[in-house]
């Protein structure tokens, strides 16, 4: 999906900025007031020009402030939980790990593709570790984000460091976008 324009001053050129969600997941870093939240909109308002509401499916998971909630905007929009409602933070992961092994279960890629907008991943790490499910939450999302990429399950996560995500998650992030 196209999401900007790249511009290359050494080739004196400028191209379409693509996101192949196929890739794998996607990592924005940037420090404050970088446009991390607006990139994860812009990716959020691409895929919906790209694809209708039963081809494409949004949810927002936002530890940042509450700049997803234009999100609830589009049809494609399965909702935004934010960090206020751990109960529905938890619940949006926990219908991720149902549907990933559903899909898994029936042979591997089904349609709606499902992409998971994160604002600020590490506090949702962060959150996850702190609950009273403790590792199992944090083990289940890895779980997720590691297996929902074969099955059409894809994450656009926002965080200020790159030092700040796991090695592992790192290893799944087959675009990184960093911004001034």
């Amino acid at each position: 999906v196209v999401v900007g324009l790249l511009d290359e001053p050494e080739l004196l050129s400028q191209r379409d900025l693509e996101i192949d969600l196929d890739a794998g997941h996607v990592c924005i870093v940037g420090g404050a007031n970088s446009g991390k939240t607006t990139a994860l909109l812009t990716i959020a308002t691409a895929l919906a020009r790209k694809w209708g509401p039963h081809e494409v499916h949004i949810y927002g998971v936002d530890f940042a402030g509450g700049g997803l909630g234009p999100l609830d905007q589009l049809p494609h929009s399965g909702g935004v939980a934010a960090q206020h409602e751990p109960a529905r933070v938890e619940w949006v992961l926990s219908a991720l790990r149902d549907v990933v092994g559903a899909r898994l279960a029936a042979g591997g890629f089904a349609t709606p593709r499902i992409v998971v907008l994160v604002d600020n991943f590490p506090s949702l790490w962060s959150m996850l570790q702190n609950a009273d499910t403790g590792q199992g939450a944090t083990g289940d999302l890895a779980e997720v984000m590691d297996l929902g990429r074969s099955v059409g399950v894809t994450f656009a996560i926002t965080t200020e460091r790159v030092d700040a995500l796991r090695g592992n998650f790192m290893a799944m992030m087959g675009t990184r976008l960093a911004l001034p």
